[in-house]
């Protein structure tokens, strides 16, 4: 008789078992191992922050596969073999007295009533079998046992089912075991709690001590028993553990992997939509949630912190709440992220996924699109109260707000006039600042109408942080960059995110944007955010005061803040006291999470533009850019004279720009942020401040 394993397998004793000769004759007949049929495990991703911290895990299945069996807390191993399969170390993968006991019993009833299985046949019936239970199965199953065992050493056997067996509590593999069901790290296990989490195997059901405790308690001393008189442990330590508590119940965890917060979501959410994982959505959820992916991400944990802060500390308690967008404009990498009130309550990611007007921080959309046209920040413009314009299909356009009669380009943001902004947009047309707006980050589709100058169409606090960080980028445009890079199991990269960026708009429009927008900050709307560094910004918001925007950055970091109802439009006429607009809790929020974010980092200064390159001063309007040489701009004739236009380009080496003359003839600069009026767009929309 040959020896297995140190089991003698006698062929006389295998044939008073049906099945049995069959089983051991067709052993050696498949050209295919069985440790090849295997199958892989699903295993659950891990999602890290750009500090290498863990941020979060995902899945379908929690699972956590460990690497070798030293690994494993030697008690745990010892409870698994006392319970499930005491002659583990010397059985050849089948065990021939329990299994003919139970293949007897079946026989009798005609179904399968008794297991009998080794460890290794679990492993089998989990890895290569189908769920049927007929004893067909029985027989495969116990000849690829036999020859699994022939294939690969006790450890590697064991190693795979610890890996493998269901725990329950959607914990897969023993590591997945000790965190959600012994509430502690895999190294940590004590006797109490191996002896808890092996007697889980056979019914993880039936013994789960969250909805049981009292069976499960009284399954743990069944293997506590079974290691005593395995020898594994004393009666007195037995003992011991048996006076362990169980985990309570209000520490169990959330029975799924679903990310708890918004920025996770959102990777997950991008990832499932990323043909690098796979063509077929099925693919590529298989890959996220299934393939064991480290998944290297942006966020740095510091700002998310200091971002949710800023929003907690300043909205007082009310039905509204803010979002908050923080990216680097040098690479595209969003750092932080407040996609709403509560992520458990509301899991809608207001930050990347909302769509709201954005009032007049698209205004800086259509400076930009002026400037890439050749106007100059000191063109002159009507910024008269109570313009209309008659546009072509829809109603006449009022778009509303304050005025201050002609003023520059630059004076008109500083104070957001409204007048002066449509006035601009219908000289331009409109198709160009949509244009201008898809370059610099905006995403979904926009009306060709002027009223869009207003921030009549909709876009995201992500589409606005990457617009204005392509401002202080000097026009580079990047894609927004959640995820830096996606390992598999092994480590191998599978790919990497280092977008290179495109040039949006032009160097000097960037720069001369910037000169611009760093008045809102000095003396126009944005006072209550100025920094003590070099910044630029701009204010938003609705004509129902239902929208309130604050966008700008510096050179390395820029964040854009919306505030509004989460579930409609809603006037903010008083909040806290306050009427709500862009320069009031919008621009707070913004300042102390800039502030904050910033305070150890040295302040740098934006790149000057090159004032020698701007145009002779024009008026500007309805008509367009008039030539100055045939229509000289009016101006205040007690105003200092304009700068003259250069005649020769200028020498080589650093030129520093004029400084702008005021020629407005204005009356003091209005309050900040007043609502404007909508027209020209969809019915009641409009931009203000």
């Amino acid at each position: 008789m040959p020896l297995v394993g140190g089991v003698a397998l006698g062929v006389s004793g295998s044939l008073l078992i049906p099945g049995v000769a069959t089983l051991f004759e067709s052993a050696d007949t498949d050209d295919i191992s069985v440790a090849e049929r295997l199958s892989i495990l699903p295993e659950r991703s891990v999602v890290f922050a750009a500090d290498g911290s863990e941020l979060e895990k995902l899945g379908s299945q929690n699972r956590a596969s460990v690497s070798d069996l030293d690994q494993i807390p030697r008690v745990v191993i010892d409870a698994v073999i006392a319970i499930e399969d005491r002659t583990f170390w010397e059985n050849a993968g089948i065990d021939l007295r329990a299994a003919a006991r139970a293949l007897m019993a079946n026989l009798d009833s005609g179904e399968v009533e008794q297991g009998g299985s080794t460890i290794t046949q679990q492993l089998v019936k989990n890895r290569i079998l189908t769920p049927e239970r007929d004893i067909g199965r029985k027989i495969r199953e116990a000849n690829y046992a036999y020859r699994l065992n022939l294939e690969l050493s006790k450890e590697e056997i064991l190693l795979a089912y610890l890996n493998t067996v269901y725990f329950g509590e959607n914990a897969y593999g023993v590591q997945a075991a000790a965190e959600r069901i012994a509430g502690k790290p895999l190294d940590q296990l004590n006797a109490a709690d191996a002896a808890l989490l092996a007697g889980l195997i056979a019914r993880p059901a039936a013994t789960n001590p969250y909805d049981s405790p009292e069976v499960a308690i009284e399954r743990r001393n069944e293997v506590l028993d079974a290691m005593v008189d395995e020898e594994y442990l004393t009666k007195a330590e037995a003992d011991l553990a048996r006076q362990a508590p169980l985990v309570p119940s209000i520490y169990r965890p959330p029975a799924e992997l679903r990310p708890d917060n918004y920025f996770v979501e959102e990777v997950q959410r991008r990832l499932l939509a990323d043909e690098r994982l796979g063509a077929t959505a099925e693919e590529r959820e298989q890959k996220v949630l299934q393939g064991g992916l480290r998944i290297h991400t942006t966020l740095d944990p510091r700002l998310q912190e200091l971002a949710q802060s800023a929003v907690d500390t300043i909205l007082p308690p009310s039905e509204f709440t803010a979002s908050l967008v923080a990216m680097d404009p040098a690479t595209g990498q969003v750092k932080a992220i407040v996609g709403g009130p509560n992520f458990e309550l509301a899991q809608y990611n207001l930050a990347t996924q909302g769509a709201r007007q954005p009032g007049s921080t698209f205004k800086v959309i259509t400076l930009a699109t002026a400037l890439e046209n050749g106007y100059s920040p000191e063109d002159l413009v009507d910024g008269s109260a109570g313009c209309s314009f008659k546009i072509s299909g829809s109603e006449d356009w009022a778009p509303g707000g304050t005025g201050a009669g002609t003023m520059t380009l630059r004076a008109a943001t500083e104070n957001s006039i409204n007048c002066a902004y449509a006035r601009l947009m219908i000289g331009l047309g409109p198709q160009k600042a949509v244009d201008v707006a898809h370059q610099m980050g905006i995403e979904r589709e926009i009306p060709v109408v002027p009223s869009i100058t207003l921030g009549t169409a909709e876009a995201s606090p992500l589409e606005m942080a990457n617009v204005v960080a392509t401002v202080a980028a000097d026009g580079v445009h990047h894609d927004p960059v959640f995820v830096t890079k996606v390992e598999a199991p092994d480590g191998t990269v599978l790919f990497e995110n280092q977008p290179a960026g495109d040039q949006a708009i032009k160097q000097e429009t960037a720069r001369t944007l910037i000169d611009v927008l760093k008045g809102v900050l000095d003396r126009g709307t944005g006072t209550a955010a100025k920094l003590d560094r070099a910044a630029f910004a701009k204010t938003g918001s609705t004509d129902d005061n239902a929208d309130a925007w604050f966008v700008g950055g510096t050179p390395q970091l820029v964040a854009s803040v919306w505030m509004g109802s989460p579930v409609a439009r809603v006037p903010m006429t008083n909040v806290g006291g306050v009427e709500v607009f862009g320069g009031t809790y919008p621009a707070r929020i913004w300042k102390q999470f800039m502030a904050t974010a910033l305070q150890d980092v040295a302040a740098t200064e934006f790149s000057a533009p090159n004032g020698w390159l701007w145009p002779p001063p024009a008026t500007v309007g309805e008509l367009g850019r008039l030539d100055p040489r045939l229509f000289p701009p009016r101006r205040n004739p007690t105003a200092a004279p304009l700068p003259p236009a250069p005649v020769e380009p200028p020498p080589p080496g650093p030129v520093e720009a004029p400084p702008p003359v005021p020629v407005e003839t204005t009356p003091p600069p209005p309050p900040p942020d007043p609502p404007g009026g909508g027209g020209g767009g969809p019915p009641g929309d409009g931009g203000g401040d």
